[in-house]
């Protein structure tokens, strides 16, 4: 799984965006306007408030209302060979953290949670004793396969991760 699916996946699951398949068979995203957080440029609602860290910035200049999603770019990698394939583990890293009083960090963390099941963790963090905002780490583990020795004339099977079946809309399929 890469980033572009991933960040697809949880702007979904969290309520920032909503995908649908158009016509011509390509996804059409629209801003959700219950989202959990919005960006605000003088007051004006920009944006809703999830972005990928290492792609772009946030300018310092907007505002946060609400819950902030940022899911970091690059994972950590671990790879290893199997009988006849490579398996390559990923850990990728959610920050979510809450600008007002809502308190819907906890929410939003176990919606998370039970989308990928078995294959995320989260920790609480604060920066000092006086920071009363909620902020959670979400670290969410991908495993793909690639079969390096497979005879040419043997049948392959896709074999989908447990984020694709635990997926309920769709937008995987072609």
């Amino acid at each position: 799984m890469n980033v572009k699916q991933l960040r697809q996946v949880l702007e979904q699951v969290l309520g920032y965006y909503d995908y649908e398949r158009a016509a011509d068979g390509r996804l059409t995203r629209t801003a959700n306007s219950q989202a959990p957080g919005y960006y605000w440029q003088k007051q004006r609602r920009v944006g809703p408030a999830f972005y990928v860290q290492g792609r772009q910035r946030v300018p310092a200049a907007w505002d946060v209302k609400g819950l902030e999603a940022v899911l970091v770019e690059k994972p950590r990698t671990r790879l290893w060979t199997q009988l006849g394939g490579l398996e390559r583990c990923q850990h990728w890293t959610l920050y979510l953290q809450q600008f007002d009083l809502s308190k819907q960090v906890q929410e939003h963390e176990l919606l998370v949670l039970r989308h990928f099941g078995g294959d995320a963790s989260s920790t609480y963090w604060r920066k000092n004793a006086e920071d009363l905002s909620d902020r959670v780490m979400i670290t969410i583990k991908t495993v793909d396969f690639d079969l390096v020795n497979q005879p040419l004339d043997a049948a392959v099977e896709y074999v989908p991760s447990p984020v694709e079946q635990s997926h309920q809309n769709s937008f995987f399929d072609q």
